[in-house]
């Protein structure tokens, strides 16, 4: 064999030889089968013995040295195809080894694969002991603590006594949500700091406060519409009172005249026509201001609906506002759905909550009734202060609502009905 073979052998099988040492003691670290340690043992220990019995071969040619023996001769008489062979041989088996090698790492959890993992995770996560430097830190948690520390923090606490407040919103625009606890490792309290990014989750409660501002805006701007309509409702109704009462006065002057005139006609008619005038006058002066449930019973009786109460119905106040809703709904589901033309309206009072039960007349419900539209705007007033609101449907129709009749006083902001 050539001599430059030879060189050629020899710098190839120390390579060998320092990288099996290094692939062996991996295999050791990582306690893999003993059938791993032991092919990597062995080729490596093949390679330094190769290794070695070329440079003898070098060595001995290179200074003449006639005692050259049996290792000599070996080498000198080794065909070019068992060389090639050999070194055929090694670069397989180390590359099995190195797939091994690469298949562990990825399908096992080593403390480099532990490192990799934290470091990729986007979130920022720390661990540290009380008053001590910090043990574990991934890059997004450096970046982030850098902007609110103005540096790279060396201990935890440098970081955890600058978060006032758990949502912190960067200079970029991020926001990050902070969590802290306690830890217990190697049978030692840890801290543990992580920082999500709860941006998009910022950003949807910003729009959400937002609406919710633009609600409560517009819930006000129909509390107060809603309070205009009851008073115009009620002026409706004083305005038609006295509309009548004009024109009683007007016949009743009218028929005087006549009376006194010509005569004709019976006088005591005449005057208890101005005696009636007169009474409705004066109750029409001591109910200019009306409740709501007086206004709703007025507006049942136009369309046809009459409407018996038993029991009392507070006066007044959020309970009073709540039950003429109540009764006005009922009114127009009995006179559209129902086609009846009777309301029982049943109010018991218990201390201080006040149940009030509400049925109707006419042709019951076919089926359950899916509260939408006026129901479902009554559920949410009941509920919105504090009541609770049943539905029957068969075989009667039965709508109880439970209230507390200290409302006025428990909730000073009347809400609208």
């Amino acid at each position: 064999m050539a001599l430059i073979h030879v060189r050629f052998l020899a710098v190839f099988f120390t390579f060998i030889f320092i990288f099996g040492v290094v692939i062996s003691a991996s295999f050791i670290i990582r306690r893999r089968k003993f059938k791993y340690i032991f092919l990597g043992l062995l080729f490596t220990f093949g390679a330094y013995t190769l290794s070695q019995l070329f440079f003898e071969y070098i060595t001995k040619t290179v200074n003449a040295d006639p005692a050259r023996g049996a290792a000599y001769y070996f080498v000198q008489e080794m065909p070019g195809y068992s060389a090639i062979a050999l070194v055929g041989l090694y670069v397989v088996v180390y590359t099995v080894l190195l797939l091994g090698i690469h298949s562990y790492l990825y399908s096992n959890i080593t403390p480099v694969s532990i490192r990799e993992g934290i470091n990729a995770i986007p979130d920022g996560i720390m661990f540290f002991y009380d008053d001590g430097p910090i043990q574990i830190i991934n890059p997004a948690m450096i970046s982030i603590a850098q902007e609110i520390c103005g540096k790279t923090p060396t201990r935890g606490n440098e970081l955890t006594d600058m978060l006032v407040d758990p949502i912190v919103k960067m200079s970029d625009g991020r926001v990050f949500s902070f969590e802290q606890r306690k830890k217990n490792y190697l049978e030692t309290a840890i801290n543990e700091v992580l920082a999500f990014d709860v941006t998009e989750e910022h950003r949807l409660l910003e729009d959400l406060k937002e609406k919710n501002s633009e609600l409560e805006l517009k819930s006000k701007r129909l509390r107060s519409l809603n309070e205009t309509i009851t008073d115009m409702t009620i002026e409706g109704e004083v305005l038609k009172t006295r509309i009548r009462i004009h024109d009683e006065l007007g016949n009743c002057i009218g028929a005087a005249k006549h009376y006194l005139d010509t005569g004709a006609g019976d006088r005591n008619e005449v005057v208890m026509r101005f005696l009636n005038n007169i009474s409705i006058l004066d109750g029409e002066n001591k109910n200019v201001m009306s409740t709501d449930i007086e206004v709703v019973l007025r507006a049942a009786k136009d369309v046809g609906v009459s409407v018996v109460i038993e029991g009392n119905i507070p006066d007044g106040g959020v309970a009073n506002k709540i039950i003429a809703a109540a009764i006005r709904e009922c009114t127009v589901n009995t006179f559209k759905h129902a086609g009846g033309d009777a309301l029982v309206v049943k109010c018991v009072t218990d201390g201080d909550l006040v149940k009030v039960v509400i049925s109707n007349n006419g042709t019951p419900p076919r089926k359950e009734i899916v509260e939408s539209g006026g129901l479902l705007n009554l559920r949410n007033l009941v509920e919105r202060n504090g009541g609770t609101m049943k539905i029957k449907s068969v075989p009667v129709f039965l709508l109880t609502i439970t209230l507390d009749s200290r409302l006025s006083e428990i909730l000073p902001e009347v809400y609208a009905i």
